[in-house]
C-alpha cells in the first residue's frame, strides 16, 4: 500500500484492508486501538487476542526498550516512518517484527488514525545476531590464537601453501633463531629447518621430528618440529612448531656417555671397547693390516689400596689412563674394563713393520715413578699382547689371549708377553 497522507478512509474500507493484507494494521488515534487481522497476531505471539487492541494489551505486548523508540517515531510527525520491533510470545521470548506506518489527516496538525503494514523479520534478524556472534566469535577466537601465538614457549612458523615460503612467525621463533621477524620472512624453510625433507610431511600429518633450527649465528639447534596444515579458505598454509630439545640431548648424550664410559678415569668401558674392536677388525679385513691389543695390569695395586686407601687407588688409576692415551695415535683407543685392568687397542698396524716403538713407550711411561699427592712411589705394570688375525681370530679370542698373556707376564716378572699358542 503506499505510504502518503491521506484522508480519512471510512471503517468499511479499514476492514477490507485488514481482510485483504495479512500484516495489515490501524491505529484509531482518538480510540487508543489497534485493529489487525487476529490470525496474523496470534502467528506472530502465539497468543490467540482480539482483532482489536488496547493500549494498555498492547504495551504489554512490546518489549519494554521498544516502547519508548515507537513514541519517538509516532512524535517525529513524520508523514512516513518505519521501525522494527520486539512482541511478546507465549513462550516469554521476543519476536522480530518490522512496522511500515502512514499518517491519515482529517485537514488539521493531529493525526488521527495510522495505517500501516506489519512484517515478520525474526529469522533475518535470527541470522544477524547469529552473524554478528559468529563474527565476534572469530574475532575472540583470532585474538585468541594470537595470544596463545605470541606467548608460547615454541618457536611457531606459518608457511604458505607450497610450505616453503614463511608468511608469520612469532617472537619466541624470532628468539629461538636470533633472526629477526622480519628477516625471518625473508628465508625459505629449507634454510632454517635442516633435515631430511622427506621426515617433514607437506601434508602435516601431526608427526614428531627430531631436526635442527639453524641459527643466525650459524649454530645448528637441535629441535622437536611437528606440522600441521591450517585451512585458510580454499588454500591451507603449513604450521610448524619447533621446541628446543637441546637440554634433552645433552643429557641424552651425558647418558650416551656415562653408559660407554669409565666414570673414573672417562675412559671407553667393556661395552664401547668391543665396538671399537669390531670396527678395527672389520678395517683390518678389508686392507689386510694388523689389530694389537695390549692388556695391562696394575702390580701389587690391592696393596696400594690397603696401605694408602682407595683415594690413592684411584689416583693411580686415573695416573695410568692418563699416561695410556698420551702414548698412543688419536686413532687408538685406551679403555679400563673394570679394576685395574686396562686394554690398549692399536689398529692399522702394518704387518712388516714392527709395533715395539709403542709398546716400549707404553713401558716406559709406566715405569717412571708416581708422584701424586697422595702417593709417591714406583709403580710396575705387566702387559699381554694378543694380534688379529696372527694370534687370534676373534674379539672373544683377542680378549682373552691377552689376558693370559698378561697373568704369563706377571708370573714371570716380565714386562710385556706376547700370546703364543705354544706357551699358552
Amino acid at each position: 500500500m503506499p505510504m502518503s497522507s491521506a484522508p480519512l478512509l471510512p471503517d468499511h474500507r479499514y476492514l477490507q484492508i485488514l481482510q485483504q493484507h495479512f500484516g495489515a494494521w490501524h491505529w484509531d488515534s482518538g480510540q487508543h486501538r489497534l485493529h489487525c487481522c487476529p490470525l496474523w497476531l496470534q502467528h506472530l505471539t502465539d497468543i490467540p487476542l482480539p482483532a482489536t487492541l488496547g493500549l494498555r494489551t498492547l504495551l504489554r505486548l512490546l518489549h519494554a526498550q521498544d516502547r519508548l523508540l515507537l513514541y519517538q517515531r509516532w512524535r517525529a510527525r513524520h508523514e512516513n516512518f518505519w521501525c522494527e520491533l520486539r512482541l511478546l510470545q507465549q513462550n516469554g521470548s521476543y519476536r522480530w517484527i518490522r512496522l511500515q506506518a502512514c499518517r491519515l489527516q482529517d485537514g488539521g496538525d493531529e493525526a488521527v488514525q495510522l495505517v500501516g503494514l506489519s512484517s515478520d523479520i525474526h529469522p533475518q534478524r535470527q541470522a544477524e545476531e547469529q552473524i554478528y556472534d559468529l563474527c565476534q566469535q572469530l574475532q575472540q577466537s583470532e585474538a585468541l590464537y594470537r595470544a596463545l601465538m605470541q606467548h608460547s614457549s615454541d618457536a611457531i612458523f606459518i608457511f604458505d601453501e607450497s610450505g616453503q615460503r614463511l608468511t608469520t612467525c612469532n617472537q619466541r621463533a624470532s628468539d629461538l633463531s636470533g633472526y629477526s621477524v622480519e628477516e625471518l620472512q625473508r628465508l625459505q624453510r629449507d634454510q632454517l629447518i635442516i633435515g631430511s625433507t622427506a621426515e617433514l610431511d607437506p601434508c602435516g600429518n601431526g608427526l614428531h621430528h627430531d631436526l635442527q633450527l639453524r641459527c643466525r649465528d650459524g649454530r645448528l639447534l637441535p629441535v622437536d618440529v611437528s606440522c600441521s596444515r591450517v585451512p585458510v579458505g580454499a588454500h591451507s598454509l603449513l604450521q610448524c612448531v619447533l621446541h628446543d630439545i637441546s637440554s634433552r640431548k645433552a643429557t641424552e648424550d651425558q647418558l650416551r656417555h656415562l653408559a660407554h664410559h669409565d666414570p673414573l678415569t672417562g675412559l671407553p668401558n667393556r661395552l664401547l671397547l668391543r665396538d671399537r674392536l669390531e670396527q678395527a677388525l672389520r678395517k683390518a679385513n678389508r686392507n689386510g693390516s694388523q689389530v694389537v691389543l695390549c692388556y695391562l695390569d696394575v702390580d701389587r695395586f690391592k696393596q696400594i689400596n690397603d696401605r694408602f686407601g682407595h683415594d690413592a687407588g684411584d689416583c693411580v688409576l686415573c695416573e695410568v689412563a692418563r699416561r695410556l692415551r698420551a702414548c698412543v695415535r688419536a686413532s687408538d683407543t685406551v679403555a679400563r674394563l673394570g679394576g685395574d685392568e686396562f686394554v690398549a687397542l692399536l689398529q692399522d698396524i702394518d704387518p712388516h713393520t714392527p709395533f715395539d716403538s709403542i709398546t716400549d713407550k707404553l713401558i716406559a711411561q709406566l715405569r717412571q715413578p708416581f708422584t701424586l699427592p697422595c702417593l709417591q712411589n714406583d709403580i710396575s705394570c705387566s702387559i699381554g699382547i694378543s694380534i688379529y688375525p696372527r694370534t687370534s681370530q676373534t674379539i672373544d679370542q683377542l680378549l682373552n689371549h691377552a689376558d693370559s698373556a698378561m697373568y704369563q707376564a706377571k708370573q714371570q716378572g716380565l714386562d710385556l708377553q706376547i700370546f703364543s699358542p705354544k706357551t699358552r
